[in-house]
C-alpha cells in the first residue's frame, strides 16, 4: 500500500494512507470494482479527493513475486468526471508507475467494455496465464478461492522500452501511411500484438481516397530483418484472397525511414479461442484445407526450410530442449523418431503454409472461423505444418488432437506430417527458452507437454496407418 509521493503527479494524485482506506472501499464498492487486498502491503494505491473530501479518483498495481508483471488495479473515476479523459489519466498514472518500478508486463482483470483499456494498449489475455504470472496477487487468490477467476477477462499490454519503441514505429509508420495517401490518420489504441511487431486501430480522416473509409489496423514489424519479408508477402496474400482464402485485405504496405515494414489491413471482428475441441477442430481443419493446392510464393518454400531444420541445422534446433535437461531429451528422442524418414519420403511444395497457424491467430464468430491474422509468415510448402502447429498449442481436447493428426497424416503422408510435428514442437521450445530463459518454471511445463503431446502423435500416426492411411504423400 505504501507509495512514494511525486509532487509532478497529475491532479492532485496522493498515495493510500490508512486513514483513506474506509473511504476508498466505499469508492470503489459503488463502483462494483472488488475492495479485496487494497490494506494489503503489497498493494499501491492512489486517489484524488475533491474540495469537500470526497474520492473522486483512484488506480494502483500490485507486482508479482519478480517484478516483472504488474497487476493494474481499482482504476475509477466518480460520476461526472468521466468523458474527460480523467481515467484514461489515472490508468497512464498507475502504468507509468508500475513501469518505474521495473514491471516488463501490465495485466487486469476487466468485464467491462474492452475499448477503454484496448485505446491504452491492452489486448485481450489468457486469464490463467495472467494468474501463473501473479499467483500471489490479491485479486487472483480472491478470484481462484472464490471461483470468479473462470468468470473474469484478462487483459494484457507491455511496459516500458519496448511498448515505446513499437509505439514510435507506429508513429512513423502512419505519418509514412498519410504521405503515401494523401489522408489523414488518426492512430489508436495497439489492439493485439504478435512475435514480430504489434497492431493498432488505425482510423482514416474525411477526405476522398481510394484507401477504404472504414476503420482499419496497422502492423509494424520491429526488426527490419523481418521487415522484408513484410513487404514480400503483400503479393502471398493477394493470391490467396484471389483464391477466397479467409485473411483480412491488405490495403497498404510500405516502409519506415528506418526501413522497417508495416501493412495497414481490414479490421475483422471476431475472438481467438483458448480451448481447441472438436467442434474447433473441424473449423480449424476446413481453413487448412483450403490451403490445398494454393502455392502463393513457391521461391519461398516451407517444406525445404523444415527439412533444412530437421537435418543440417537439427544442433540449432535440439539445443534449447536439450539445456533443459532429461524432459527435454526425452522430446527431442521423440521428436527424432517422428523425423526418422524426413531426407528419405517427397515433400509437398505446392500448398500454401500460414507459417504461424495457432489459435491465437484465428479469429471465430457465431462458432465459424471468421479470418485467419498474422499471416506474414505466408509461404508454399505442405500445409502439413500449419497441422503441425496446432498440435503444438497448450489446450487441445483429446479427440481434437486425433482429428488434426488425421488430417495431417491425409495432407502429406504420416513421414512427413510427423517431421513438421518434431519441428513445430522443437522451435516452440527454442522460441520460450530465448524469449524467456529465467522463466524456467514454464518452459518445464511447455516442454513436459510437448513431449507427451508428442507420445501421443506418435502413437495416433500408428493407429492411422492400421486403418489405411498413406505413410508417404
Amino acid at each position: 500500500m505504501a507509495a512514494a509521493l511525486r509532487t509532478e503527479e497529475p491532479g492532485d494524485l496522493r498515495a493510500v494512507g490508512i486513514d483513506d482506506l474506509d473511504d476508498l472501499r466505499v469508492f470503489l464498492g459503488e463502483a462494483d470494482l472488488t475492495v479485496h487486498g487494497i490494506d494489503s502491503e503489497t498493494v499501491r494505491l492512489w486517489i484524488e479527493r475533491a474540495a469537500d473530501g470526497r474520492i473522486v479518483g483512484s488506480a494502483g498495481f500490485e507486482l508479482s513475486s519478480d517484478g516483472a508483471h504488474a497487476l493494474i488495479r481499482s482504476v475509477e473515476v466518480a460520476d461526472g468526471r468521466r468523458t474527460r479523459g480523467v481515467g484514461t489519466r489515472l490508468a497512464r498514472f498507475a502504468l507509468d508507475e508500475a513501469a518505474r518500478s521495473g514491471a516488463a508486463r501490465a495485466w487486469l482483470f476487466s468485464r467491462r467494455p474492452g475499448p477503454f483499456w484496448q485505446r491504452l494498449g491492452f489486448v485481450a489475455a489468457d486469464r490463467d496465464e495472467l494468474a501463473a504470472a501473479l499467483p500471489n496477487a490479491q485479486q487472483v487468490q480472491r478470484f481462484s478461492e472464490t471461483g470468479q477467476l473462470e468468470h473474469e477477462v484478462a487483459w494484457s499490454r507491455p511496459l516500458g522500452d519496448e511498448y515505446g519503441r513499437l509505439t514510435a514505429i507506429a508513429v512513423e509508420a502512419t505519418a509514412d501511411l498519410e504521405e503515401r495517401t494523401g489522408r489523414p490518420w488518426r492512430l489508436g489504441g495497439q489492439v493485439t500484438g504478435g512475435r514480430q511487431g504489434g497492431v493498432w486501430e488505425l482510423t482514416p480522416g474525411s477526405q476522398e481516397s481510394a484507401v477504404p473509409a472504414a476503420p482499419v489496423v496497422l502492423k509494424v514489424a520491429s526488426d527490419p530483418a523481418w521487415s522484408s519479408q513484410v513487404v514480400r508477402a503483400a503479393a502471398a496474400v493477394r493470391t490467396v484472397l484471389r483464391a477466397g482464402y479467409p485473411t483480412p485485405s491488405w490495403v497498404h504496405v510500405g516502409s519506415t525511414s528506418a526501413g522497417l515494414g508495416y501493412q495497414v489491413q481490414e479490421r475483422v471482428d471476431g475472438r481467438p479461442v483458448s480451448d481447441v475441441t472438436a467442434s474447433e477442430a473441424t473449423e480449424l481443419i476446413r481453413v487448412i484445407e483450403s490451403q490445398r493446392g494454393l502455392d502463393p510464393d513457391p521461391d519461398r518454400c516451407w517444406s525445404d526450410f523444415v527439412v533444412d531444420q530437421l537435418t543440417d541445422r537439427a544442433g540449432d534446433l535440439t539445443a534449447a530442449a536439450e539445456w533443459i535437461g532429461p524432459a527435454g531429451n526425452d522430446l527431442v528422442r521423440r521428436c527424432r523418431l517422428l523425423a526418422a524418414e524426413c531426407e528419405t519420403v517427397p515433400w509437398p511444395r505446392d500448398d500454401m503454409v500460414h507459417g504461424d497457424f495457432r489459435p491465437a491467430n484465428v479469429l471465430f464468430r457465431d462458432g465459424g472461423v471468421q479470418a485467419v491474422v498474422d499471416i506474414e509468415a505466408i509461404g508454399s510448402g505442405t500445409r502439413a505444418v500449419d497441422y503441425a502447429t496446432l498440435l503444438s498449442h497448450e489446450s487441445v481436447a483429446p479427440d481434437a488432437v486425433t482429428m488434426l493428426v488425421g488430417a495431417g497424416v491425409r495432407a502429406a503422408g504420416s513421414a512427413v506430417f510427423g517431421a513438421c510435428v518434431a519441428f513445430a514442437f522443437l522451435d516452440l521450445v527454442r522460441f520460450s527458452v530465448g524469449r524467456a530463459p529465467d522463466r524456467r518454471d514454464d518452459v518445464d511445463r511447455t516442454v513436459a507437454l510437448l513431449s507427451d503431446r508428442a507420445a501421443v502423435v506418435m502413437a495416433t500416426i500408428a493407429r492411422a496407418e492400421g486403418a489405411g492411411l498413406p505413410h508417404r504423400g
